[in-house]
């Protein structure tokens, strides 16, 4: 059913960048600071029927006082929407088929108002060819403009904003009320009037980009703009056939008038921006709108009851078709504040009983519709069940409370299941129900009344009774003695643990305990469940030996000697032992805890000591000693390489050595033999050449480091004879 066709309604023309296209708009600003301002520029075009698209780029030209052009912001960017589907007429449904999109172009842009003030404007073609009140509508295109006044007129000043978009359609012969006010951010005096639409561009598309008669001018030409020319009978004040005829409020912006022909028409809407009773600038609007046939579809419906058993408090639902407005009465007789003008009321009744509720949809306009439903309300039924605790196998035993919303004569009934000590019960309460192994069981209790059931359920848990168990390791020790305590008691529910000994008592359920001294310690376990069965078991007695340890020890004659005289002496200091094995180093083991011992090799060596006392515990000491190498230097002076096997070899004979480097050399200053290995010894001949040398003298040099790293020098003469 057709409602009404939407201001913005387009005829498809022969030119591809005339098409009907611009079917309103407006152009604003906001100041940010520093000489900034957000332009905005907002088109409207109708979407349907392939219609030209919106503008890439939008011109938006910016001239000065002077009309000089001083931007032209080329803005390809923007973002789209759908206006919404509302004709803002409670009475009629929004036609099908109508399709009403908006582009919002942004942009950014330095204007110093000092000396001047700025024009903001875009224009396009073409307007429809089915307008009814302007002269070649076909050829008319149109202007948006708005002006940022000059500093020393507004300073600062941002533009009016309009609150809502405007409506798709208005219907013949109904009352038309539109609020068409705008926001302003500075707080400014608006006024409001029906205005004149300017013209701007032309429906020729082979038009250069500055040409006016073309369909984009680029630039958009400077101010002065022309009006439109409206048909006879119709004026800016008057653009619509009707009675009474459209106005708008000058302080509130809203428009009302009563179509009385149907057609398609331009307006424009200026808002008038006064500060200190001065204006300082203008903010336009234009856009076309079609005055339809409507036909009203508003039904008050009222969905069947299904639910009666929701209680005193109901939610209604609404399926009533196009109103938007309602008023609802819930047919409580003593009482007038039983009324509701929500959509979905949700309404107290004071008691039960058959109620007549009334709904009447968009009350107080020509095309209210009413509607009547017989509402019946039970008092509400809710089962409630007390929960109950746990009980142990041993007494299995459960008392049973209900409750809930229920009345005097309200049916109850209980059910245990086929396990209990009976299966059903009736009242309120139930008593003595003995449940026959471990387990849980569900337990229902349902009330009832005039058809109403509520059925609530609680779950009785039979449970066994704890097990206490647990492992002390190792049970018997030597001390310190290392105990680990392991709970490993079992229950259904969380085990809570209670250690006793010595002066301790402990919570956990796993841990370990040293015992320093030796003795036969008592261990006390008692565990108990705090749901569930509850119950206590214990305590349970383990005994824990902790035996004596015997104390080693042994004081040493001397803590360092010479390879010379190795000896040492190890007197033994033990307490409480029964045997010990001396371990000196890796050289030798003895089965006692004191002696003497000779070490073979110096260097540093440990002596260790394990004591063991009747019970087999052991306890170790130990000790470190030094063995120091005696540091010994002889150099021969002559020697005979005759190959007689006697005195064949020179070389310095040294003890107790780290390193050493041994070299001889001619008269000459070479050197004849090297050697880094103690002992080793020059046999007379060349190292290089391998021949023998002669008899003479030859000099030699020793340079070495003993055990404690002293550097040591020496040089001399040696006599090579044969």
């Amino acid at each position: 059913m057709r409602c009404g066709w939407l201001l913005f309604f387009f005829a498809i023309g022969s030119f591809s960048l005339s098409a009907t296209h611009i079917v309103g708009g407006e152009i604003g600003y906001r100041y940010l600071g520093n000489n900034v301002y957000k332009i905005t520029l907002r088109t409207y075009r109708d979407c349907l029927n392939g219609q030209a698209p919106f503008d890439q780029p939008a011109i938006i030209s910016v001239y000065n006082d002077a009309g000089v052009l001083v931007s032209n912001l080329r803005v390809s960017k923007y973002s789209r929407y759908d206006i919404p589907a509302d004709i803002y007429d409670p009475c009629y449904r929004v036609p099908t088929g109508i399709c009403v999109e908006l582009a919002v172009y942004t942009a950014l842009d330095t204007l110093d108002n000092a000396q001047t003030g700025y024009t903001l404007s875009y224009q396009r073609c073409c307007r429809n060819q089915t307008i009814k009140n302007i002269v070649n509508p076909r050829d008319a295109g149109t202007t948006l403009t708005t002006r940022i006044p000059r500093r020393n007129v507004a300073s600062s000043n941002s533009s009016p904003v309009f609150k809502r978009e405007p409506p798709l359609a208005i219907c013949l012969g109904s009352t038309f009320r539109f609020d068409h006010s705008a926001a302003d951010a500075d707080g400014d005096i608006l006024r409001y009037s029906f205005c004149t639409p300017f013209v701007g561009g032309g429906p020729d598309d082979q038009a250069p980009p500055g040409a006016s008669y073309g369909p984009k001018p680029d630039p958009a030409l400077p101010p002065p703009y022309g009006n439109i020319s409206w048909k006879s009978g119709y004026t800016a004040n008057r653009p619509f056939d009707a009675n009474p005829p459209f106005i708008i409020d000058p302080n509130t912006g809203e428009i009302t008038g009563t179509p009385l022909i149907t057609g398609q028409y331009v307006f424009a809407v200026c808002v008038e921006e006064y500060r200190n009773g001065k204006l300082i600038g203008t903010t336009r609007r234009e856009y076309q709108i079609n005055v339809t046939t409507c036909v009203s579809d508003v039904k008050a419906v009222i969905p069947p009851q299904t639910e009666f058993c929701v209680g005193y408090s109901v939610t209604f639902g609404n399926n009533s078709i196009t109103a938007p407005y309602f008023h609802w009465d819930f047919g409580v007789a003593t009482t007038q504040t039983d009324t509701s003008r929500v959509r979905y009321p949700t309404f107290a009744f004071p008691d039960s009983g058959l109620y007549r509720i009334r709904l009447i949809a968009n009350p107080g306009y020509i095309c209210a519709d009413t509607t009547y439903l017989d509402y019946r309300v039970n008092p509400p039924v809710k089962a409630q069940i007390q929960p109950v605790p746990g009980a142990c196998i041993s007494r299995p035993v459960f008392n049973f409370k209900g409750g809930g919303q229920y009345e005097t004569y309200t049916g109850m009934e209980w059910d245990f299941g086929p396990l209990a000590s009976r299966r059903h019960a009736t009242g309120l309460t139930a008593d003595s129900i003995v449940f026959p192994d471990t387990g849980f069981y569900d337990v229902r209790l349902t009330l009832s009344h005039a058809g109403c059931r509520s059925t609530a359920v609680v779950r009785a848990g039979v449970y066994p009774h704890p097990i206490l168990d647990y492992t002390l390791y190792p049970m018997i020790g030597c001390a310190p003695h290392r105990v680990d305590f392991v709970g490993k008691s079992k229950a259904w529910t969380p085990v809570h643990y209670k250690w006793q000994y010595e002066e301790y008592a402990g919570v956990r359920d796993s841990f370990s305990h040293v015992f320093a001294h030796p003795g036969k310690y008592s261990v006390l376990l008692t565990i108990h469940t705090t749901e569930g069965c509850i119950d206590t078991v214990g305590p349970a007695e383990q005994k824990v030996t902790v035996l004596p340890t015997p104390a080693a020890g042994f004081s040493l004659s001397d803590a360092k000697r010479s390879i010379l005289e190795p000896e040492f002496e190890v007197t033994d200091t033990t307490k409480g032992a029964r045997s010990c094995v001396l371990y000196f180093g890796d050289e030798y083991t003895r089965g006692s805890c004191g002696g003497i011992y000779s070490f073979s090799k110096p260097g540093r060596h440990r002596i260790t000591q394990i004591a063991e006392n009747i019970y087999g515990c052991t306890d170790t000491a130990e000790a470190w000693v030094e063995v120091t190498d005696f540091y010994s230097v002889f150099i021969p002076n002559t020697f005979t390489p005759d190959r007689d096997g006697r005195n064949e070899t020179f070389y310095p004979v040294v003890g107790g050595v780290l390193e050493i480097l041994f070299e001889v050399y001619d008269r000459w200053g070479h050197v004849v033999f090297s050697s880094r290995v103690p002992n080793d010894g020059w046999d007379g001949t060349d190292t290089r050449t391998g021949n023998r040398h002669p008899n003479g003298v030859y000099i030699y040099k020793v340079h070495c480091r003993d055990m404690q790293g002293a550097p040591h020098q020496y040089s001399g003469e040696v006599n090579l004879i044969r």
